[in-house]
């Protein structure tokens, strides 16, 4: 918690916390391309990236946010609480934002819940390389 009350008090170090934290990148079409940076992605660095693309003015912008956890292999602290966020995020968000490029850690939380609909829509279009294991397909 100190670490982000130090960067919302310094914009230097909020840049420089959030090219730690993930790479962005926007297309032309409103898509605002979050890579994020691995191996590990816990609920500060998620609340970082998230807090700047709320911020006034970013919004009216953006058609899409693509999450790409292509680079992270483990969601550290409480995966529960980052998933979560991640769905509170996309429900209140007046874009359309999803997931993709899931693996390992991750991967296996999604499964987890993907019986839920808001896990889904976030996983919809979003998630060209990810699959269910073939023993978790059923049912």
């Amino acid at each position: 918690m100190w670490r982000l009350r130090k960067i919302e008090e310094n914009p230097a170090a909020c840049f420089e916390a959030l090219t730690e934290v993930c790479r962005l990148a926007i297309s032309a079409d409103g898509t605002l391309n979050i890579v994020l940076n691995g191996p590990t992605l816990t609920y500060e660095d998620l609340r970082l990236v998230m807090d700047r693309v709320e911020a006034p003015g970013v919004e009216p912008m953006l058609q899409q946010v693509v999450f790409d956890f292509g680079q992270v292999g483990e969601i550290q602290t409480s995966w529960t609480v980052v998933l979560a966020f991640l769905i509170r995020f996309a429900t209140r968000a007046s874009f359309a934002c999803h997931v993709r490029n899931l693996s390992g850690q991750p991967a296996n939380i999604f499964t987890l819940y993907r019986r839920s609909h808001d896990v889904m829509r976030l996983l919809a279009t979003g998630t060209p390389k990810f699959r269910l294991p073939a023993h978790r397909r059923a049912g």
